[in-house]
């Protein structure tokens, strides 16, 4: 994946960077599972051939707390701050900034809606918002090695529809996999810490080797 900098998204990519500088910051059981990481290279192994479906879900806090945070106009909350030509809804994160940021633009395809294997990032928590679709995220919560190695657990697994518009920070160690868009195509702007994809990505299929669909 190729990163780009994006000049005309300065004052944006400050708003995100605290929120991601915000979940880094979160203590939690991470630290335990950051031997999965292997630096240089994206770590694989194989799926089976059974299958299990996963109902869809809808994108609310109570849902999705385990996963991360929503960040999206407030419903029914008054703006901080308005005017006659903005309204602004502060607060939604808070952080310090104590390390740098990759920001990233991806085109991903429609596909069927089905995956085998998840990834995860045990050293950064990642933002993801879409810019001209709706889409489909498939979730897993943070799980620990069993054996020597941790995989995503499908019977945790969740499916979550973001709208266009609507981001996500999800915390350390999530497992998720690359948005499904609804239909078409679609742009995303992620954003991780600096050097997770070489060094802080692991790429693993599910205990029992599932394929899950959706």
């Amino acid at each position: 994946m190729k990163f780009i900098r994006l000049p005309c998204f300065v004052a944006f990519a400050l708003a995100v960077g605290a929120g991601i500088g915000s979940m880094a910051s979160e203590a939690g059981p991470v630290a335990a599972g950051a031997k999965d990481a292997v630096a240089g290279e994206t770590v694989r192994e194989a799926a089976g051939p059974s299958t299990i479906e996963v109902k869809q879900s809808s994108l609310v806090e109570p849902e999705f707390k385990e996963f991360g945070e929503i960040i999206e106009v407030p419903a029914g909350t008054p703006p901080s701050a308005e005017n006659a030509v903005m309204k602004y809804w502060g607060g939604l994160a808070r952080a310090r900034f104590h390390e740098e940021i990759e920001f990233g633009v991806i085109r991903i395809k429609a596909r069927d809606r089905e995956l085998a294997e998840m990834e995860r990032h045990v050293k950064s928590p990642v933002f993801l918002v879409a810019l001209d679709c709706d889409f489909f995220l498939p979730v897993a919560p943070y799980s620990v090695a069993k054996g020597g190695k941790a995989h995503p657990d499908e019977a945790r697994l969740k499916v979550f529809m973001v709208r266009k518009g609507s981001a996500v920070l999800l915390r350390r160690g999530v497992w998720h996999t690359l948005p499904f868009p609804v239909a078409g195509e679609g742009l995303f702007i992620e954003a991780v810490r600096d050097g997770t994809w070489k060094k802080d990505t692991v790429l693993r299929p599910f205990r029992g080797k599932e394929t899950v669909k959706f």
